[in-house]
């Protein structure tokens, strides 16, 4: 069993403050309340407190993490350096067959005093088996005697590959957030079920029983929880917002709760309710975890500097510096009133103006500092 360094557990004079503030700017700010949201359970639904592979869930608090690619965590201008904190966890992401745990990831696992909780992510790999053209990284459109496309990991063509990662994640011998093809509802991805068989039309059932076949080569080789292992296998799809850019519903993709640990979300230029609890388009994100009594979890998020954002709760920018009102402080204290969320991960990348560092201005890197510092993010492995 792994520990956590939490703050108590009984609800102090000052906690009770502090939620009491927590309440008070998120009505200031046009959040919902707890009280006022019907999707919104007052406390941590109890079937999700406990040990999830050795990484305790108390019954308040969530885990904070990042992935910084671009800048490698503590350079000088790294995430741990900028905020002055070890992340708790770090999200690592490989390639079409490529190495894994490599070796980052290998150094994460070691880390004491704070650990660590390696994050693994694997995105949109050039050579990714597809059964049709579109996608813009092209893909593998070979037909084998596996079959075609993503069917072919279904139908076992790699699975000496999956092996290896399972039998190397394992043997890290720690709590491991396995995050396997994200956003499978975005074109973006290679698996995305356009290219995959069609919408609607086989595609994202295509998608599930791959994922499904992978946990099974996990379970056989003991690395999932059911089976008594480490990995803790995370569902992550993306939210659409508009008819125009929606890569059709999510759910479909889902692989089923037997084989999903914690349900979660790519969040992005929009305040937490309004995308992860009451999104635009194809239901709750938040709701759908509760109901499965899963553990919920923002795999990735990010911010542009200058670029304000409207919903039904007001108008907002990523440090406040041009309405007002803040999204990395909204942020902050709406995850606080949404208890199933157990995790937060910062996306401290970015290309041109798609730029979600921390420090794209001075408010911005305070503003992730009080983030960083919030006692509701002290969660980690020992």
């Amino acid at each position: 069993m792994w520990a956590v360094v939490t703050p108590s557990m009984t609800v102090t004079r000052r906690r009770l403050l502090e939620l009491a503030a927590a309440g008070g700017l998120a009505m200031g700010l046009g959040l919902r309340s707890p009280s006022s949201a019907a999707a919104v359970s007052p406390t941590r639904d109890p079937v999700i407190i406990g040990s999830w592979g050795g990484l305790l869930i108390p019954a308040t608090g969530a885990y904070f993490g990042a992935d910084d690619t671009t800048r490698g965590f503590t350079t000088p201008n790294g995430i741990e350096t900028q905020l002055g904190r070890r992340m708790g966890f770090r999200n690592r992401r490989y390639g079409w067959l490529a190495k894994c745990p490599s070796a980052a990831a290998i150094a994460d696992s070691k880390l004491s005093a704070p650990g660590v909780v390696p994050m693994t992510s694997f995105g949109s790999p050039s050579k990714f088996p597809v059964k049709s053209s579109g996608w813009s990284g092209k893909g593998d459109l070979s037909t084998t005697s596996y079959g075609q496309g993503i069917d072919r990991i279904t139908n076992g063509e790699f699975d000496s590959y999956w092996r290896s990662v399972a039998i190397g994640l394992k043997a890290l011998a720690v709590p491991v957030i396995f995050r396997l093809w994200q956003e499978p509802n975005g074109p973006h991805n290679p698996y995305y079920g356009a290219w995959q068989g069609g919408l609607g039309t086989g595609g994202e059932a295509a998608f599930a029983a791959a994922s499904r076949h992978i946990w099974t080569v996990f379970n056989v080789e003991k690395a999932t929880l059911a089976a008594g292992g480490n990995c803790i296998w995370v569902f992550c799809a993306q939210q659409t917002t508009g008819p125009s850019k929606t890569g059709g519903p999510w759910q479909p993709y889902w692989p089923g709760a037997d084989v999903v640990d914690w349900s979660g979300m790519d969040l992005y230029r929009e305040t937490f309710p309004f995308e992860a609890v009451n999104p635009p388009v194809y239901g709750s994100f938040y709701q759908w975890a509760v109901d499965h009594q899963k553990p919920f979890m923002i795999c990735e998020s990010g911010f542009q500097q200058g670029k304000v954002v409207t919903d039904s709760s007001g108008r907002y920018d990523k440090d406040g510096s041009v309405t007002g009102n803040s999204l990395i402080t909204a942020t902050r204290m709406a995850v606080q009133q949404y208890p199933q969320c157990v995790a937060y991960g910062i996306w401290n990348n970015g290309r041109g103006n798609l730029a979600d560092f921390v420090d794209t201005s001075a408010a911005s890197l305070d503003e992730y500092r009080a983030f960083a510092s919030d006692p509701w993010f002290t969660l980690r492995r020992s």
